[in-house]
């Protein structure tokens, strides 16, 4: 079983370095065999991909921190008084802000 996936793996590898050469780059293969339209749309779909993923990881985030009842970073302000920072009003602001900052994710998210 182990033989077989070796080579299974050496002949993919095998594969890709036929299709895609060394010496190139991925991007100017694609440009040269599809297009510069071709490599734009795949870079375009390559950072809206990168952003999703941030999204995501940024709302599980938030959620944990709201399941937790801690506060990230952002929504640690410095305020005038120091017997103010642990008080109930700001401790209910930043709930409110951190679920403003969650819903405002999925919204973009969801778009």
């Amino acid at each position: 079983m182990v033989s077989f996936v070796r080579t299974l793996l050496t002949l993919l590898k095998f594969l890709i370095l036929c299709r895609y050469p060394a010496h190139t780059s991925l991007a100017d293969t694609t440009r040269t065999r599809y297009g510069g339209a071709v490599l734009a749309a795949f870079r375009s779909y390559e950072r809206t991909s990168v952003k999703r993923a941030k999204l995501e990881q940024d709302v599980d985030f938030l959620k944990k921190c709201q399941d937790a009842n801690l506060f990230p970073v952002f929504l640690r302000f410095k305020l005038s008084s120091r017997r103010l920072q642990n008080s109930s009003e700001i401790a209910k602001c930043r709930k409110r802000l951190l679920a403003n900052e969650i819903r405002a994710k999925k919204r973009d998210l969801a778009n």
